[in-house]
């Protein structure tokens, strides 16, 4: 019936029916009553499969011509190849009835149907050439719709109105026309909402270390190597569809899809390390049904050659295997039946391996060099080109350039395939180790080029070199793939951490933090004496003074020093801070006003790791290195001169990790990382160690005090454990105090000396009574990194915190029942944040869902000042129309 020629009078044009098809289903969901709350859901604090017959109500409130209509209004726009007739009801859709379609497809399921809905009206928007107004109005739903289906919070319909609405900027199409029709959302305010990463789609956790990644051609699945095991998820929600798979012994080290996506195929690098030297290497391919999962490959052994395998990769269509070996060659494999196809012999040891898609070469990265071969004749194509350390490496999609880093420089380079002519030199400003994990991806259409160096994303214009995208901030540990999605509209990154992020790459308008741009990573923080004001030193060597009660900087930055802040102290209005290097290692300035007072000199050589000032102001400690190599040694100073009072304090033959005066200033403590000397006491007067080495715990010792009142002592450990001891006996007070599962990095005593306060690097921070050794309560504080140092306030009220995420949090100290006391807590209580970003109290009611680049940004409870590069956010459910009222929250 579909060909005029042959049915003539019968004749049905598929593409008229479909425009009628598309006008109908639009007017279908426009007629559809109620249109909001479908279902007549009673409450926003549960998931929808809690609901009270959800089943039955879905079935009787959405019938099937409406939910065909939601379903299906897409498919025949585009198949109708719809003109312009229709702009008019998909403006009305986009504007006014998004939400209510939302709500039919997340009630039944197809949230994944709604992700490809909105792809293709974009697509249709952009083709036919459709207002920029409505344009902008398509891509902001698409990016909408895609966040919701990606993230658990499409676990609740309520909270597309709840939550979404609540952290959809507000200057986006969407929010300017549904904010309008809230009544009593919940509110979002500070600094991190104008600073978001609007790039950023979804952060899927999963339990075990990414090794490798990759995505079926039709882009609906994600296969991960896992530690020894295989995982394969949905591509739009990161729900596990299959696995964990398990038959390799050893890290999963490449994996591949089959064309049609039938199977996936894994390869291992298995060896025996018991025996003597050189090991017994087994190099493992398996393949896998992706439906059911059954084994339909191998296990299958590749011959083993003399050398040990440093590398492996597949060909785009899982039939070929490249490996690299220490003993300078490449070699091709069948990965049908594991025998050996071809060897290529390389300068030096082979680092990566990579196939060009179109199968015609194959790269490798060869310590300092590159080489690319034919991988049909084995012939060189050109190399070995001097290319700097490469352990990354990768082939444009039309396989006319290749990617791979330059370790040396801290560079991605783009070469030409066929003769090694550098093209670009892309370079981005990293901290550290550039190559601690760093991957490249190119997109579809040979347009960009992605990369994950160290856990951050950064997009480059393949034509020009050009930065337009990052860095993209959302792994917490070092990155290990990165790639586009088939269809080129996001990006795909994961981390050893067992991180999954999802991106946006039509998002291409992120602004650095305007915080970052004042001051660099903070790496130590004190309350000045009064306790009204803060002290921050940064890994640039400026200082930043803070107001303790509003955040807000009242002076800085300072410039103190060249090189990075390692030790502050006060005296009055004076803040002494110290540098390893420079030409003032020691520096004083006026708390108010941040003048230079006076600077101290320290002798030729001096290496200063810290400073310590006695409370009257008369004497400074500081902590050094004579020259490289030397063991530490404490010297003690005249604050006011800087004259030495005495010969160097030794002892130690590891670094010293904290110095302090007893109250009186008449002795001082010093830990240290050495497991046998753990600590000292020394007298001031004279220098005589006072107790020996004090020595209880069973390893090193990160942090050691004095109680304020000037009878106790307190130590935190590697051993995880901490111990009270008594100042003026040198012995244990109290058996060690367990609570914390990793090292304790931080303690500190409250000014009344009746409590203690821990920071591990278990990200948690406990409070301990003194004289009975229990837990009072776990602080929760919103931190998402090791906790590097925790201080109370000098009124015992507060508690500062750092961590080394860069961020310092100042919290309310008081325990949950004193917090109640005084009424100081919030609605909801001490509420937290899960790891699917679920704001729930302790009824475990689900009150907001958080967005994955808010998180870190998110003030809890107690939570009074936050300082990060990355800004504040504040959520208050004061005037908020939810639970129970959240039906009243939209009209």
């Amino acid at each position: 019936m579909s060909n005029p020629t042959r049915s003539k009078a019968y004749h049905c044009s598929p593409e008229a029916h479909d425009r009628i098809l598309a006008k109908h289903c639009l007017e279908r969901i426009q007629r559809t009553q109620p249109q909001f709350n479908l279902c007549g859901l009673e409450s926003s604090y549960l998931p929808d499969h809690m609901v009270p017959n959800i089943q039955e109500r879905v079935a009787s409130a959405i019938s099937s011509d409406l939910l065909y209509a939601c379903r299906h209004w897409a498919d025949h726009i585009e198949a109708g190849k719809c003109e312009s007739t229709l702009t008019v009801q998909l403006q009305g859709l986009l504007s006014t009835r998004l939400l209510l379609w939302m709500e039919v497809l997340n009630l039944n399921k197809h949230m994944r149907t709604g992700v490809e809905c909105m792809k293709r009206v974009v697509e249709w928007c952009n083709k036919s050439e459709s207002d920029e107004e409505l344009i902008m109005l398509a891509n902001d739903a698409h990016r909408f719709v895609n966040t919701f289906a990606a993230n658990p919070i499409s676990q609740s319909t309520p909270h597309i109105y709840v939550s979404m609405l609540t952290f959809w900027p507000s200057s986006s199409p969407i929010a300017k026309h549904y904010m309008r029709f809230t009544r009593g959302p919940v509110e979002a305010e500070g600094t991190a909402l104008d600073q978001r990463q609007l790039a950023h789609l979804a952060t899927w956790r999963y339990e075990g270390e990414i090794r490798a990644m990759a995505i079926s051609q039709d882009g609906r699945c994600l296969a991960l190597g896992m530690g020894t095991n295989v995982l394969v998820a949905d591509s739009s929600s990161g729900q596990r569809i299959l696995g964990p798979l398990h038959t390799h012994s050893k890290a999963i080290s490449a994996i591949m899809f089959s064309p049609d996506g039938t199977r996936l195929v894994t390869g291992s690098v298995d060896y025996d390390d018991a025996g003597p030297f050189p090991h017994s290497w087994t190099y493992k391919i398996v393949g896998w049904d992706t439906n059911t999962g059954d084994i339909v490959v191998g296990p299958l052994p590749l011959d083993e050659p003399a050398s040990r395998i440093s590398c492996l990769t597949f060909w785009s269509d899982c039939t070929c295997i490249a490996s690299g070996f220490a003993g300078q060659t490449v070699c091709l494999w069948d990965a049908k039946t594991g025998k050996m196809l071809r060897s290529l012999e390389a300068d030096a040891l082979v680092r990566v391996v990579a196939f060009s898609p179109d199968g015609s070469l194959i790269a490798a990265g060869c310590d300092a060099a590159l080489q690319v071969w034919n991988s049909h004749t084995g012939d060189i194509t050109f190399g070995p080109l001097s290319a700097g350390q490469v352990n990354t490496i990768t082939f444009s999609p039309d396989s006319s350039r290749i990617i791979h880093s330059d370790l040396d420089k801290k560079t991605i380079n783009v070469r030409d395939a066929q003769d090694g002519q550098l093209i670009h030199e892309l370079s981005v400003n990293v901290e550290g180790d550039f190559g601690h994990g760093n991957s490249i991806g190119f997109s579809p259409d040979n347009r960009h080029i992605a990369s994950n160096i160290d856990g951050v994303v950064y997009v480059w214009d393949a034509q020009n070199g050009k930065m337009v995208l990052g860095p993209l901030e959302g792994h917490t540990s070092g990155s290990t793939e990165v790639m586009f999605s088939p269809d080129g509209s996001c990006i795909i990154s994961a981390c050893e951490g067992g991180a999954v992020c999802t991106w946006n790459t039509r998002q291409y308008n992120f602004a650095p933090s305007s915080i970052s741009a004042r001051f660099s990573g903070i790496s130590l923080a004190k309350f000045s004496p009064d306790g009204q004001r803060f002290v921050s030193g940064s890994d640039d060597g400026s200082l930043h003074i803070w107001d303790s009660h509003t955040g807000a900087m009242t002076v800085g930055p300072i410039k103190a020093h060249s090189f990075r802040a390692t030790g502050i102290d006060f005296f009055n209005e004076c803040v002494f801070s110290s540098s390893r290097f420079g030409e003032d290692m020691i520096v004083a300035h006026n708390l108010k006003s941040g003048e230079v007072l006076r600077s101290l000199k320290c002798p030729p050589g001096h290496d200063v790791h810290m400073i310590a000032l006695s409370l009257n102001g008369d004497l400074l400690a500081t902590e050094s290195y004579v020259h490289l190599g030397s063991y530490p040694e404490l010297n003690l100073w005249d604050a006011q001169t800087g004259t030495r009072l005495l010969s160097p304090l030794t002892g130690f033959s590891q670094r010293i990790s904290s110095i302090q005066f007893s109250p009186d200033g008449t002795r001082i403590l010093a830990s240290s990382w050495d497991t046998y000397k753990q600590m000292v006491v020394w007298g001031v007067a004279d220098g005589r160690n006072l107790f020996g080495f004090l020595n209880g715990h069973t390893s090193n010792v990160n942090s050691a005090l004095y109680s304020p009142n000037g009878a106790l002592m307190a130590s935190g450990s590697l051993d995880r454990t901490i111990i009270v001891w008594d100042a003026y006996t040198g012995s244990q007070v109290l058996s060690p105090l367990v609570g914390h599962s990793n090292w304790v990095e931080s303690v500190h005593f409250s000014p009344d000396s009746t409590r203690l306060v821990s920071g591990s690097w278990d990200t948690t921070i406990r409070i301990w009574d003194v004289q009975t050794g229990e837990i009072v309560f776990e602080l929760l504080h919103g931190h998402e990194h090791v906790i590097s140092s925790v201080a109370y306030s000098p009124g015992g009220t507060r508690i500062l915190s750092l961590s080394d995420d860069r961020s310092l949090r100042i919290h309310d100290a008081q325990s949950t029942e004193e917090r109640a006391l005084l009424r100081s807590t919030t609605n909801f209580g001490d509420w937290v944040m899960n790891k699917d970003g679920w704001v729930v109290d302790d009824q475990s009611r689900l009150l907001v869902w958080v967005p994955g680049d808010l998180r870190r940004a998110l003030m809890w409870p107690r939570t009074q000042v936050a300082i990060a590069p990355w800004g504040y956010v504040r959520v208050k459910f004061d005037k908020s129309r939810m639970g129970e009222s959240w039906a009243q929250s939209y009209t």
